[in-house]
């Protein structure tokens, strides 16, 4: 992993010393369970492969929507460390915690993010119906992705 890797950046996704989270809007659920990219390659290929697929346009979710307080806790669990989710009420969020979303579009994400609060979020079973494999969890995907958030 060279230095241009996108994965020595820092950014949000990083754990460094500090084992703190801030975000706005931590009462939003991952808008229909966040798709693993493992599941979206695995029903690419059912799609490429099985007849029955064309035209069509699966809705692929994981298995559970989870807070992003969650999402943070589950990426702890993975690393070995209690981590912390901090709020940070959306008027105080700057383009700081958004390093790799355009300035002037933070403003627009925020408000979009807002509009999520207390939507009941979609879960399918695509993934399992097309593949016979479950969606993976953010819990396995934190866990395979572990050394991501170490590094």
């Amino acid at each position: 992993m060279g230095p241009a890797d996108p994965r020595r950046r820092p950014g949000p996704g990083r754990l460094r010393r500090r084992d703190r989270r801030a975000l706005p809007h931590s009462r939003i659920r991952s808008s229909g369970g966040t798709p693993i990219e493992d599941d979206i390659a695995a029903v690419a290929e059912r799609a490429l492969l099985d007849d029955g697929h064309q035209g069509a346009a699966h809705r692929l979710t994981g298995p559970e929507a989870i807070p992003k307080a969650g999402q943070v806790e589950a990426i702890g669990r993975a690393v070995g460390r209690e981590l912390q989710f901090v709020e940070v009420p959306p008027d105080q969020a700057g383009p700081e915690l958004f390093p790799f979303v355009p300035p002037h579009m933070v403003t627009d994400l925020l408000k979009a993010f807002e509009a999520t609060v207390g939507v009941q979020p979609e879960i399918t079973d695509a993934a399992e119906r097309i593949t016979g494999t479950p969606a993976r969890s953010f819990a396995r995907w934190a866990a395979d992705h572990a050394d991501h958030f170490r590094h």
